[in-house]
């Protein structure tokens, strides 16, 4: 699981690199979150927010909005084209048009959470990541 949560939260730090400084020179869109890499990582930093963002796509799927995940909203945000992200992603049980609007609804969604202030979406959010956790330890 922590794994899971590096790789998210390195791909949630990439998108705020990318919102205060936009690309780097030479840097492609479709590359540019595979291809992030932070000078200094803080894995706790990153752990922390990918836990946050894991708590998000747990949101996305009590929606009903089951293909999306997180990194396909950054990349979005980052100006990936739509269909790039949905051929890249090799779906073949929906089709472009159901990707599209779970994509657009995420990113709703994403944008109303965003704009809660900072204490107020932690509390959320961390009550996902917490009660995530009561779930898998009952599970095992």
């Amino acid at each position: 699981m922590r794994e899971i949560y590096l790789q998210k939260g390195r791909d949630y730090h990439a998108l705020e690199a990318y919102r205060r400084s936009g690309l780097p020179e030479g840097m492609t869109p479709g590359r540019y979150l595979e291809s992030y890499d932070e000078e200094e990582p803080d894995q706790e930093a990153y752990s922390r927010s990918g836990a946050m963002i894991y708590a998000m796509e747990r949101i996305f799927r009590l929606r009903g909005i089951r293909h999306v995940e997180f990194r396909d909203l950054a990349n979005v945000m980052v100006k990936v084209p739509m269909k790039f992200i949905y051929k890249k992603r090799n779906f073949s049980s929906i089709g472009y048009a159901t990707f599209e609007k779970e994509l657009f609804e995420a990113l709703r969604i994403y944008n109303g959470l965003h704009r809660l202030p900072e204490e107020a979406r932690h509390f959320v959010l961390s009550g996902w990541w917490r009660t995530n956790f009561a779930f898998t330890d009952l599970k095992a």
